[in-house]
């Protein structure tokens, strides 16, 4: 047996604190709580499903917010920790989540399509009192309903893989600063899961990340354990959907429902009630609504990308130099209200922006090694007409400098 001082020895000895554990509880940032709180009214709900458009609407809401805390986050005098690869990495993933917002405006374009014909369809049916004539005229418009569900389909196939291919680059990379981390999942995840919804028959599950990515043996943040549960129960409930050969989304699956009911009743011979083709256009109502709204969002998370996607190629250019001052060009761009079109709808922008001598754009805050310089940073929003702007300059100073950039000077 051991003497006594023995096994006080060996006690001290195991339960010295080792300096490689983790404290308890472990600290959370701000972020993280807001961050999770947000997901977590994400979480199943009864009254607000995730095949809701009101669940797809607050994860798009959510994404944007994520963008915009991002962008204060990184003009802040603090943001000096991101390196040049993750900087790079951001704006090739921000890239494709711009794409991917391109593709879903052009699935909402169908939707609209879709509602459209079928009205036309329900038209006729309603003046025709059910008739042979009428059946006629409304099979057009039902076949084109038949070609938006397939090309919806297809279009929706190639952004969902695209999607995929991002989620499994993030899942590789490195634990980084978690305000960019925490964007570019919250955007995949409202993005993905919206994709999903849109189709008509889901041919792929929904795209997913995984945000536990080398972080060097450092315990996970909430909101990466709640974004992880949010996945699982949307990928179960899509993917359940998707073997049932339903739509996703609610409120395209009672569309496509009722105007399969239409359809039928016409193809049978029988003349179709009045309380079926209410009940159709009803449907079609709630639909063009909810593709409104899905509009809308679509266009808040676009326009952040954006200024998400000029926020780190601002903070790229002048951590190597202070050539440019570090509040001016930010201070001019990013209150500014982008908006989808410049003159849309009565929606006038407020704001011309006039550069004087504007070939010192050219060049300005470029280093040795990059080819990005103001011009650059500011040809995204000139090219999508999201910034009305205004130059002068000389004749010889156009020639010696604007000319030469051909892709600047197509944007005037």
């Amino acid at each position: 047996m051991k003497k006594t001082s023995t096994l006080l020895r060996s006690f001290s000895t195991r339960l010295r604190p080792s300096p490689a554990v983790a404290p308890w509880p472990p600290v959370r940032s701000a972020y993280d709580r807001w961050l999770a709180a947000e997901l977590d009214s994400l979480r199943a709900d009864p009254h607000a499903p995730c095949t809701s458009a009101a669940w797809l609407g607050r994860a798009l809401a959510v994404a944007v917010a994520a963008q915009r805390r991002l962008v204060a986050s990184s003009s802040s005098d603090t943001a000096t920790t991101i390196d040049r690869k993750t900087i790079d990495e951001c704006v090739e993933d921000t890239a494709e989540l711009l794409d991917a917002c391109a593709g879903l405006r052009d699935r909402l374009d169908m939707l609209r399509s879709y509602v459209a014909a079928t009205r036309v369809a329900l038209h006729w049916l309603e003046e025709g009192r059910g008739g042979e004539v009428a059946a006629r005229r409304a099979a057009a418009p039902f076949a084109e309903c038949e070609a938006v569900e397939r090309r919806c389909g297809a279009e929706l196939t190639k952004c969902g893989s695209n999607l995929r291919k991002l989620g499994e680059r993030a899942s590789k990379q490195p634990a980084g600063d978690e305000a960019l981390s925490g964007a570019r999942a919250a955007a995949l995840l409202a993005v993905g899961a919206l994709g999903a919804a849109l189709a008509f028959r889901a041919r792929r599950s929904v795209s997913a990340v995984s945000v536990f990515g080398g972080g060097g043996g450092m315990a996970a943040a909430q909101w990466e354990c709640t974004l992880q549960e949010v996945q699982r129960h949307v990928r179960e409930e899509y993917d359940r959907r998707r073997k049932d050969g339903v739509p996703c989304m609610a409120e395209l699956d009672a569309a496509a429902a009722a105007a399969r009911a239409v359809k039928c009743a016409v193809a049978s011979g029988r003349q179709c009630s009045e309380t079926v083709i209410a009940a159709a256009k009803a449907r079609c109502d709630e639909l063009e609504e909810t593709v409104a709204t899905f509009e809308e969002k679509i266009g808040d998370l676009h326009r952040e990308l954006i200024s998400v996607r000029m926020a780190v190629l601002y903070h790229m250019a002048v951590r190597p130099t202070r050539h440019m001052p570090r509040h001016h060009l930010p201070s001019v761009l990013f209150p500014l209200p982008f908006c989808r079109t410049p003159w849309a709808h009565g929606d006038r922008r407020k704001v011309v922006l006039f550069v004087y001598e504007i070939h010192m754009l050219i060049g300005a805050g470029r280093t040795r090694g990059s080819t990005l310089d103001a011009s650059n940073m500011l040809k995204p929003a000139l090219a999508r007409g999201q910034l009305l702007c205004l130059g002068a300059t000389t004749h010889d100073e156009y020639q010696r400098y604007f000319a030469r950039d051909a892709a600047f000077e197509r944007r005037f």
